[in-house]
């Protein structure tokens, strides 16, 4: 199949083409891209943005003999113009923009702002001949916008999270290890919604007791300078040489990061499927879990601490801090269980994702 892959620039999007552009061209097909934008913010120039939607509306236009357009959700002003192809149409809802829109950014501008990325995205979910939703949070909203056709995608490992490491991938790292304690890791954006303020509180009272354990934090850049700094540096001096801080590294060589590290922090308080958690199960890693309806679903109980929920986020640190007590105590069991445990994997989606193409193509 020749496939038009539309996707943006921004955020873990540009991880989730990789991926599916790596595993439908080693079933053969061929993959042409479009990058339909560079920025997601309201603050984007007029003119920019005119100028994005018009390139989007000539490629649609054009007759390059496609088989199919996936689209990977994004901006979708930029998006729209590709419902006037006549070709086959795939639309990957990935975050439902208009719901973090109004969660992450309160204010009159925004609500208007997120109201007409909905009925854009509406339009788009109506009119494309198939809907995969990747996230399970999101599905009800999603389908009350009325779908043609729909199914799950999930947003799972690839099978290079099974492979032996190479040596030469993990020490280009940087990274060293703990020779007495265990090292914990976490990868990922460092904010508040990600939980990293808790994760360093607990770590701070933990290590007393554990001084020779270790945490490698995986995900400082420039844009998360304001909030590690403000929220952040203050801890960094009661934390000794226990945790270290590096920058985000490339997407081949996550696989390797996950043979540096014991265990897998996964603090992040949304429930939804955290892809990381299911990188750290595939690399054969136990992973500490914040609870959730969806997640304890996921992922049942072998291989994970889970801790609870707690109504007061400011006392959230503690229920890490008992996670990683019970790490310490059940590591032995916690890697025993982790190793039977047999995840699914991107390549096993991609083949039902095709069987959505093929059955496209027939109608």
């Amino acid at each position: 199949m020749n496939i038009l892959l539309v996707y943006p620039y921004e955020g873990d999007q540009p991880v989730r083409k990789i991926k599916l552009k790596r595993a439908l061209e080693r079933k053969g097909h061929r993959i042409n891209e479009f990058l339909v934008a560079t920025s997601s913010e309201p603050g984007m120039g007029v003119i920019r943005r005119i100028q994005l939607v018009f390139r989007s509306l000539m490629t649609a236009v054009q007759k390059r003999g496609y088989d199919i357009i996936h689209i990977i959700e994004g901006w979708p002003m930029a998006q729209f113009p590709f419902l006037i192809s006549k070709t086959p149409k795939v639309y990957d809802v990935r975050s439902h923009w208009a719901y973090l829109i109004r969660r992450e950014r309160p204010g009159r501008k925004y609500r208007i702002w997120a109201w007409i990325i909905e009925q854009v995205m509406k339009l788009l979910v109506r009119h494309c001949d198939h809907t995969t939703i990747v996230d399970p949070q999101i599905a009800q909203s999603v389908l009350q916008m009325r779908p043609r056709s729909w199914s799950f995608l999930r947003n799972l490992p690839e099978k290079d999270f099974l492979k032996p490491p190479k040596a030469t991938q993990i020490e280009r790292l940087g990274i060293r290890g703990s020779q007495n304690g265990l090292v914990f890791g976490y990868l990922g954006a460092i904010s508040r919604q990600r939980g990293i303020k808790d994760m360093l509180q607990a770590w701070q009272e933990f290590i007393e007791s554990h001084p020779a354990c270790r945490l490698k934090i995986v995900g400082i850049t420039q844009s998360n300078y304001p909030f590690f700094t403000n929220q952040i540096q203050p801890f960094l001096h009661k934390l000794q040489d226990t945790v270290e801080f590096h920058d985000p590294i490339h997407y081949n060589e996550v696989p390797h990061f996950y043979r540096t590290i014991d265990v897998m922090l996964v603090t992040s308080k949304d429930d939804h499927y955290p892809l990381k958690a299911g990188e750290a199960i595939a690399a054969g890693k136990p992973i500490v879990l914040r609870e959730g309806p969806m997640r304890k679903a996921l992922f049942g109980n072998k291989g994970v601490v889970w801790y609870p929920r707690v109504e007061d986020e400011e006392q959230e640190w503690l229920a890490i801090k008992g996670a990683l007590e019970k790490v310490v105590v059940h590591y032995d069991q916690l890697q025993e269980e982790v190793q039977q445990i047999k995840i699914p994997t991107w390549e096993d989606e991609v083949e039902r994702l095709e069987k959505v193409y093929n059955r496209l193509l027939r109608q």
